[in-house]
């Protein structure tokens, strides 16, 4: 027990003092989520159930911080979607514009008004942008590291970060310990560069409620993951919610924080343009 308490002791230490190193306003990036902020150096991980919209969280946290606050961001992704898909979405969020109607090219004419605007904008954008099919974890991170040193990224996002080569192409038995690697060493690039890095994961498949909220107990056999993550996120709403209107309650759950408190936040998810928001008062 002496050793639990010591370590436990020395952890905390180690929290002070990264807490403190963080305190200028360089250090870190608030958002417009209440309760989210990202530190110099952590590693987070955002996940949720199949279907609840993590990736059109992580496109409403790039719109947030590139598009908005003008600040540079990068998305990398090992080809979970098509390079028009990604501007598609982006296009939808900025210009209003329902996404199947961008997605279709079912349009009218203020409408395409209204989406060539939102081009422009977002061709000014801060944005650094990966996508390479089934590459490796090495190439994303060479590219990770042009973003952050060249381009000066303050946020990276790793979107599909189950579909490396290394963890598709791992034998059922290596895949655990393949999963252990790639996220150290996810780690220690974001020590290493001083930027939050953000790895969007899917909750491991269950037979169990899929409605239910999410929780760390989710992850089940690779707990390995929340366990290196500095800070896990997940994204909760109800697909089932027939309501009236676009908007449609959601909740964003800090699930581990190392530099503050876990917390909950109520948010909106506007089905229409596939956007996350937070109303304020």
């Amino acid at each position: 027990m002496n050793d639990v308490l010591l370590r436990t002791i020395d952890a905390i230490k180690n929290k002070n003092k990264k807490i403190h190193k963080n305190q200028d306003a360089d250090k870190f990036l608030l958002t417009d989520f209440s309760t989210l902020e990202f530190y110099s150096g952590e590693l987070c991980v955002l996940s949720s159930k199949r279907g609840m919209g993590k990736t059109a969280f992580a496109l409403s946290l790039l719109k947030q911080l590139a598009v908005d606050k003008k600040q540079p961001v990068g998305f990398v992704t090992p080809g979970c979607y098509s390079d028009e898909y990604f501007g598609q979405r982006l296009t939808a969020m900025c210009s209003g514009v329902d996404a199947i109607k961008v997605c279709t090219g079912i349009i009218n004419a203020s409408e395409f008004t209204k989406i060539e605007e939102a081009a422009k904008i977002l061709n000014k954008a801060p944005i650094e942008y990966f996508n390479e099919p089934n590459c490796s974890y090495f190439d994303a991170e060479e590219a990770i590291r042009n973003m952050v040193q060249k381009q000066h990224a303050r946020l990276i996002i790793v979107e599909g970060f189950d579909y490396f080569q290394e963890l598709v192409d791992a034998q059922k038995g290596d895949y655990r310990d393949t999963l252990e690697l790639l996220l150290w060493s996810s780690n220690c690039l974001a020590t290493e560069l001083a930027v939050p890095i953000i790895l969007v994961i899917d909750l491991p498949e269950t037979d169990t409620d899929n409605l239910s909220e999410p929780g760390l107990y989710d992850f089940k056999k690779y707990m390995i993951i929340p366990t290196i993550a500095s800070k896990v996120i997940f994204i909760y709403r109800d697909r089932l919610d027939r309501s009236k209107g676009n908007s449609k309650p959601a909740k964003l759950i800090i699930a581990k924080n190392e530099y503050g408190a876990v917390n909950e936040a109520f948010i909106k998810f506007d089905n229409r343009i596939c956007l996350f928001f937070e109303e304020r008062n």
